[in-house]
């Protein structure tokens, strides 16, 4: 039989969910799968939990490494996988029991070299269904190739064949790849980025050409943790950004890609604004004033590429909101706009705690 091999990063993860995430690859109907747990030098009990699990089932592999980053940690677990296949679960999720069984199937019947199939979202004691296209598609067209890579960037676009409200494409989970495929396309996770190594995984895999399936049964279960109210202030979290817009664009000059994909980036550039804003400028727990934090955000939005986002962003590529923020950056309405934060804010707490 076919052998599946699913990549597990591990660091700090709440015993309870790490523990219900293996018992769900544990319950697969297919059964010729390995388990591959990578742990990311984990100082809490997640460690102990691995090598407990590995004791207990032969189907389960451990590896312990110094805290690398996932992208490592992803990496180690493609170069020892031995099955033909590899799948990628984080380590707070759950996968349904037939998620091995019918992604194999649907790529084995569509010649596939890799297939992604949709999803559960979890979110604030909810569950909704996650869909990326309408229906299964057999074989993407270069159309439909061009569309996954724009939407590890945005949610949507004027061309798109589907608008995804909740999720863009380019998340390491839901998609089965063969392994050869993925050997000789030599794409690995890149360990310099902390943040959406998954979104230029998968945009450089895709432009390598390939068999590509789409499979719309949600085969997933994908935790969606509210960081609305974070309280801890990142201050290098536009450094983060910084180096993966850089990936990104780079991406986009290498390869020659048409406008679009520039439109694309501009959007991107838009939402960064806002994880800068809510992980610095406007976070609650910050001791600055308010005078001073704008000032800087004013500066902030005049360094580039954000003053050319500003400036030529293409509102088709926008959610509502974002829109909406655009058009306070446009015309220097920081007032305004953190007035706007505050409400929004205070609205998402009153909506969360109607839905509990």
């Amino acid at each position: 039989m076919v052998k599946v091999s699913i990549i597990v990063p591990v660091y700090q993860i709440q015993a309870k969910l790490l523990s219900v995430c293996i018992e769900s690859l544990l319950k697969q109907t297919y059964k010729e799968i390995e388990i591959i747990l990578i742990d990311d030098g984990s100082k809490d009990e997640c460690s102990e939990i691995c090598d407990d699990y590995a004791k207990q089932y032969n189907r389960i592999v451990v590896l312990h490494q110094e805290n690398q980053g996932v992208s490592v940690a992803r990496n180690n677990g493609i170069s020892i996988a031995t099955g033909e296949w590899i799948t990628f679960v984080d380590a707070d999720d759950v996968a349904e029991p037939t998620m091995c069984e019918k992604a194999l199937s649907y790529a084995l019947d569509c010649n596939a070299d890799m297939v992604m199939f949709s999803n559960y979202i979890h979110r604030d004691n909810h569950m909704y269904e996650h869909a990326f296209f309408h229906d299964n598609i057999r074989v993407f067209t270069d159309e439909l190739r061009e569309e996954l890579q724009l939407r590890t960037m945005v949610l949507y676009y004027p061309e798109c064949s589907y608008k995804s409200e909740y999720m863009l494409t380019g998340h390491t989970f839901g998609k089965l790849i063969k392994k050869d495929y993925l050997l000789k396309s030599k794409v690995l996770f890149n360990p310099d980025l902390r943040l959406q190594q998954d979104g230029i995984f998968y945009m450089n895999l895709i432009e390598l050409g390939g068999r590509i399936a789409y499979f719309n049964e949600p085969l997933y279960h994908y935790r969606v943790y509210d960081t609305s109210n974070c309280k801890r202030i990142r201050s290098d979290v536009e450094e983060i950004y910084d180096k993966v817009r850089r990936v990104f664009l780079e991406f986009i000059g290498q390869n020659d890609k048409p406008q679009k994909f520039l439109d694309a980036f501009y959007a991107k550039c838009i939402a960064d604004i806002s994880q800068s804003i809510r992980s610095d400028f406007f976070n609650y727990s910050t001791k600055e004033s308010l005078f001073h934090r704008l000032k800087r955000l004013d500066e902030f939005l005049n360094n580039e590429p954000f003053k050319t986002a500003i400036c030529r962003v293409n509102k088709e590529y926008l959610t509502k909101l974002k829109r909406r923020n655009l058009f306070y950056y446009r015309y220097g309405l920081l007032w305004l706009l953190w007035l706007d934060w505050e409400i929004y804010g205070i609205k998402s707490i009153i909506g969360r705690s109607r839905r509990k």
